[in-house]
């Protein structure tokens, strides 16, 4: 039986385009509501006014990288509570760890098998680590009563 994640709102922020369509087929095939973008502040603005529930997110993009998007959609009036993946090329250690500094939750390094995508988006335990550590970092402190 097929991998389903019916309803699951999706942004793919990619310039290549045959990777982003062909990954936007894949998820739409399994019922995901997907959205596509071509460049950093494209998909600045389609995440803002869309609010997808997650975010796969190319690194190298023209205009603006994928570090800055994730940076800016974790600003104060951003997007919390989105689940962002980065989906990239880029795959040392370093890479990684400056994608979890930026704000991303996942780091998939390409070529990424389909079924990796499919597990991960619909793990129902899928949660964006960065909003879990945020949440906690704020319950943490006291309220000014």
């Amino acid at each position: 039986m097929e991998e389903t994640c019916s309803g699951k709102r999706i942004l793919i922020i990619d310039d290549e385009v045959d990777t982003g369509n062909t990954l936007a087929i894949l998820l739409r095939l399994r019922g995901s509501l997907v959205e596509v973008a071509r460049t950093g502040p494209e998909g600045l603005h389609v995440a803002l006014a869309t609010k997808p529930e997650i975010i796969i997110l190319d690194i190298g993009l023209p205009g603006m990288d994928g570090h800055e998007v994730a940076a800016r959609l974790r600003a104060p009036g951003g997007l919390d509570e989105v689940v962002i993946i980065a989906y990239t090329g880029y795959a040392s250690k370093s890479d990684r760890a400056r994608s979890m500094e930026a704000g991303m939750d996942y780091h998939l390094a390409k070529p990424v098998p389909f079924r990796e995508i499919l597990t991960l988006v619909n793990d129902r335990n899928l949660r964006g680590s960065w909003a879990l550590s945020r949440l906690r970092s704020l319950a943490g402190r006291k309220s000014p009563v």
